[in-house]
């Protein structure tokens, strides 16, 4: 069950003149029930989702699930709420097979293998993704795409779901069907599912509709009261005259003591160690897909060396040694220590811009490993850990791959440029400080 009491939000910043997008919101959701948020663009319907779902806290007044506030079950059971953003992200080069592996692995880890196969039959059944398993993700409909997400939500079994424009961008007969999907499978499961939506051809299929207008409830209850409640014909008219309704009044909802807490049934998510092998796996198998980044890669491994060993093609210069036997002209014992002083500050002079010159490029090469990583999985990391995903698991993956790209090019630019250009000193010397570099 889902129960709000004098929910309010208030935007952060504006303590003098405070804005509120959400300002004392009660409602109560049974369990089983689907449940879709609709109003007026900027109404706060997402803000309203956030809060129930835990993603933002409330400014004032209390959100319980099942009894329990959202951040505390998040804490302990990450996998019982499932949240849903309009735009999904995914790894668009895999397959939608090796895409719900992966969601499998990271959320249920403590089952055995015959299970995993069972549940992720079962998900995909349910969502109608059988025909699409081996299909590429950058080739799914829009349609498909959100079915895919949902799978990966409903494999952690979550007891809340709460979906954000979800039939956004559909056409009419794809929403239609998603909507009674929705409706049947909060009837069959029990869980509780909270849809915002644009769309209002399909309230009907809905057990609750609440509709907002500037943060505030002007209506919660079957769908088919709706239209009584506020004396219209056609929904339409609803948002057309919306300025004019006052709140609902919730003075008998706000009376009613609140539901005590109630046992969770949740699986938890993996082990650390468990995601981290998964993790290290889908990297692999990413790097090997993404073909650009291995020939970027290569390219910058074979041509910064050279670019270093340009300057330094026939070897170093040698320095020409002091003669040892004893000079009596004294103006030839000075111009030979003078050329002898030269050539040793030309040398030296060289080999230490090499090595600048290999530490900049090095830094290149190491900011461009760490730039990519960090920038390119964000909105997939920040679903992941919404399941539960363990953020050392994550961080020591990106820094296990890093690493293996930091020895490997360190290794070839000292290498290279010591057989090439006859550098001196000691190898491995050399090699730690172009490792640390990268």
């Amino acid at each position: 069950m889902i129960e709000t009491r004098r929910l309010s939000f208030v935007v952060p910043g504006l303590a003098s003149s405070p804005r509120f997008l959400i300002e004392n919101a009660a409602v109560a959701f049974p369990a089983g029930t689907f449940t879709a948020v609709v109003g007026p663009s900027g109404c706060g319907k997402s803000t309203f989702l956030k809060i129930l779902s835990g993603i933002i806290p409330a400014s004032s007044g209390c959100v319980l699930l099942d009894g329990h506030a959202p951040a505390v079950l998040k804490a302990q059971y990450p996998l019982a709420i499932g949240y849903l953003p309009q735009f999904s992200a995914f790894h668009i080069e895999t397959t939608v097979l090796e895409a719900l592996d992966t969601a499998l692995a990271l959320r249920l880890g403590k089952i055995s293998s015959r299970e995993s196969l069972d549940w992720l039959a079962r998900v995909v059944n349910l969502t109608g993704l059988d025909g699409v398993m081996n299909q590429k993700i950058a080739t799914l409909s829009g349609g498909q795409l959100r079915r895919l997400a949902l799978a990966e939500e409903l494999l952690g079994d979550p007891a809340f779901l709460f979906l954000d424009e979800l039939t956004s961008g559909l056409d009419p007969h794809s929403e239609r069907e998603l909507m009674h999907w929705l409706a049947d499978l909060a009837k069959q499961s029990g869980k509780n599912i909270v849809i915002v939506t644009h769309a209002i051809a399909n309230l009907h299929v809905c057990d609750q509709v609440v509709l907002l207008n500037q943060g505030q409830v002007l209506f919660a209850g079957p769908p088919d009261r709706m239209l009584g409640y506020f004396g219209q014909s056609a929904l339409e008219d609803i948002y057309q005259y919306a300025g004019s309704y006052g709140p609902m009044d919730v003075l008998g909802l706000e009376q009613q003591p609140l539901s005590p807490p109630v046992p969770i049934k949740s699986a938890r998510p993996a082990s650390s160690l468990r995601q981290f092998w998964t993790l290290s796996l889908r990297q692999m198998s990413l790097l090997w897909l993404d073909k650009g980044q291995l020939w970027l890669q290569l390219v910058l491994m074979i041509s910064f060396p050279l670019l270093v060993a340009v300057f330094a093609l026939k070897g170093l210069p040698e320095v020409k040694r002091l003669s040892l036997h004893v000079q009596t002209n004294v103006v030839e014992n000075l111009a030979e220590r003078l050329q002898y002083l030269t050539e040793s500050f030309q040398v030296s002079s060289l080999v230490g811009g090499l090595s600048m010159f290999q530490v900049i490029l090095l830094t290149l090469m190491g900011a461009n490993n760490a730039a990519r990583e960090i920038a390119k999985e964000r909105q997939v990391l920040t679903k992941e850990l919404r399941a539960g995903l363990s953020p050392p698991a994550y961080l020591l993956t990106k820094v296990g791959q890093v690493f293996g790209f930091s020895l490997l090019q360190a290794a070839l630019m000292a290498g290279f440029v010591k057989i090439m250009c006859g550098f001196p000193g000691l190898m491995a010397e050399q090699f730690f400080i172009l490792f640390m570099a990268t």
